[in-house]
């Protein structure tokens, strides 16, 4: 790639406003979280503004930008009039800014252009940032850009979310080409991370929990698609049949079933899981137990069932959850030790007992570690989750194992598991491990379609 072709294909953002602490704290924000991948230009006025425009035009260079409504010269009209007026089809996104309209008025002068949209002031960082996003992955080569690929992977990778969008549809065959597609895309990519970006910011009409759902249907399923388009079944199923969580004795009946013509639900399919699921509850050999039977082996977890009810007196404090081990107690119980990887990739910490010797509380390395303290009881957890999720996807790729030393959100697990990474939780607060049971159970297990 050429420098030429990379300046080209380079997001390029601009500001127009004549704000000087604005323009700082703008510049500031957006270098901050996209490093050299993205351009920033800033402009005091509408001339200035349309001058920057114009010169990326003629050297065909897409265009992101932020568009204060008050300057000294024109108003925000002004450039929205120009921008249509000199350069109908152009790709330039338009964002319209404004301390001094609301939303409604800010709606109002921007719902007649589609290439523009609105952010009243004051802008946050989340705000600014998914509006470089969506910029991003409405341009395919920018998109790539971003990725710092080489040409063939670039016109690889284009051609492929170009089929994978020609095979959404709802027919059996489209689902499982689409996972083998996005599989091999993967493969290409090499890095998790890389894969999830590239999801993200290319025009593929699907999210990254979609696509690793499109994948492990193709995993699953591939060697028996001729079957399954004859069966009864719809795509969705698939999904469903597809979770690691779904047992195999589960998927065969309810292809078998669908083979007959009989027509099931998702619905009726999650009630089937549950009884699956009860039934290996009450099966002596699938009671919860820690191996204590093998002298040259560690010991390890057989099996942990999420029922306390139904669960041995020694096991009342820990559950397996998929893949996932949460543990009711305290990090130094000698138990918990046998039962922790001698290191894990990310050990992110919300105990608030600081004093503690933390060599005694992580009886385990890690590659990465988060530690969270706050005196505030009202926190966020929405925007604390936030903070966890974009924690794992730079410490972590897939299959990777995570340590939580209490859990403040249930949530969280979810991420990490959309993120397919096994977590460790160790939550002292019995309270607390029912939380995180029920949601696990609501999501994964729920009867409700």
């Amino acid at each position: 790639m050429t420098l030429a072709n990379e300046t080209a294909k380079r997001p390029f953002i601009l500001l127009i406003d004549d704000e000087k602490e604005f323009q700082t704290a703008f510049l500031e924000t957006v270098t901050e979280a996209n490093g050299d991948s993205v351009t920033v230009q800033l402009a005091s006025s509408a001339q200035e503004g349309l001058e920057i425009i114009k010169e990326n035009e003629r050297k065909s260079i897409e265009t992101c930008a932020f568009i204060d409504y008050v300057l000294p010269d024109k108003s925000g009209d002004f450039i929205i009039n120009k921008i249509n007026q000199d350069y109908p089809g152009s790709v330039i996104k338009g964002i319209l800014i404004s301390a001094h309209k609301d939303k409604i008025e800010l709606q109002k002068l921007t719902k007649r252009h589609d290439w523009l949209s609105f952010i009243p002031k004051p802008l946050n960082r989340e705000e600014i940032q998914n509006s470089i996003d969506k910029f991003i992955g409405e341009n395919s080569e920018i998109s790539c850009y971003s990725l710092q690929l080489d040409e063939d992977t670039v016109t690889y990778l284009k051609k492929e979310s170009e089929e994978i969008n020609g095979l959404i549809r709802r027919t059996i065959e489209g689902t499982i080409e689409i996972g083998k597609r996005l599989r091999n895309v993967k493969e290409r990519l090499k890095s998790s991370r890389d894969f999830r970006s590239w999801i993200e910011t290319s025009n593929i009409q699907c999210d990254y929990s979609h696509a690793l759902n499109f994948i492990r249907v193709y995993e699953t399923f591939d060697s028996r698609k001729e079957e399954l388009s004859q069966a009864n079944i719809v795509p969705s199923m698939l999904y469903f049949l597809a979770a690691p969580s779904t047992p195999e004795e589960l998927r065969e009946d309810v292809i078998d079933k669908a083979k007959t013509g009989q027509s099931i639900t998702i619905k009726e399919a999650k009630k089937l899981k549950q009884k699956y699921l009860e039934k290996q509850e009450n099966s002596d050999d699938n009671i919860s137990k820690v191996n204590k039977n093998c002298d040259d082996k560690p010991q390890q977890i057989v099996r942990v069932i999420p029922n306390k009810e139904k669960r041995d007196k020694a096991d009342q404090n820990l559950w397996k959850l998929g893949e996932h081990l949460v543990y009711c107690g305290r990090p130094e119980d000698s138990r918990l030790r046998q039962l922790l990887p001698p290191k894990v990739s990310l050990i992110i910490d919300f105990s608030q007992e600081q004093t503690l010797d933390r060599n005694y509380i992580f009886p385990v390395d890690g590659d990465s570690i988060v530690t969270f303290s706050s005196r505030h009881k009202d926190l966020d957890l929405d925007g604390l989750s936030n903070i966890i999720r974009e924690s794992i996807f730079v410490t972590t790729v897939q299959q990777e194992t995570i340590l939580f030393l209490e859990l403040p959100s249930p949530k969280m697990l979810l991420i990490a598991e959309t993120l397919e990474c096994k977590c460790y939780v160790i939550e002292n607060n019995y309270g607390r491990c029912q939380q995180i049971i029920k949601l696990w159970n609501d999501t994964y297990l729920s009867q409700d379609s």
